[in-house]
């Protein structure tokens, strides 16, 4: 829905806020998913495709939502570039609700504190900032929730976050940051 993805377990949400979503930084300028022109949905058998523009900078996301099995979905994005484009870094986040009490990355492992009514910046949980393959969150009475990626040559930084008190949700971040400078992308998808 025009650049988030709302999940939802036995007719319950489970996400919250902006819900799934993802940004691009370019020119020190986050691009999330949710300010991007998006064409309409179409459905090919049990996917589901979307296009989103940047009205600012020259690049197109085409996101395929796959269900692989009961519980589980594919989530790709990928990123056209209208003309060379160079990105200081990217992510995918999964915005889950309050109620979410636990985190585990391959490194480490917390709890989300509570969120409090001052409470306004986004704030990283882990300190163990190390690539990795999967971060995992856990509520009673809630669905596991597991955000992994799924290339190996790509490395991401899994990170819990708690945001501020207005969005009252727990964070399960993938971010390709820019270690070695800018990403550089040729034209092209």
């Amino acid at each position: 829905d025009r650049g988030q993805l709302s999940l939802r377990y036995n007719g319950r949400a489970i996400s919250a806020a902006i819900h799934a979503y993802a940004s691009l930084l370019i020119q020190n300028l986050w691009n999330d998913s949710t300010n991007l022109r998006w064409g309409r949905i179409e459905r090919e058998g049990h996917l589901l495709r979307a296009t989103g523009t940047s009205r600012r900078f020259p690049f197109r996301t085409h996101w395929t939502i796959d269900p692989q099995r009961p519980g589980e979905l594919l989530w790709t994005i990928d990123l056209e570039a209208l003309e060379p484009l160079n990105v200081q870094e990217y992510q995918a986040s999964v915005m889950l609700v309050e109620e979410y009490a636990s985190w585990q990355t391959a490194k480490e492992s917390g709890v989300f504190p509570a969120i409090q009514p001052e409470d306004e910046d986004w704030v990283h949980l882990n300190q163990e900032y190390a690539p990795g393959d999967f971060i995992h969150a856990r509520g009673n009475g809630l669905p596991a929730v597991t955000l992994r990626g799924e290339s190996a040559a790509i490395p991401l930084r899994m990170t819990p976050l708690n945001p501020g008190a207005n969005q009252r949700a727990r964070v399960l971040q993938a971010l390709r940051p820019a270690d070695h400078g800018p990403m550089h992308f040729a034209r092209g998808t």
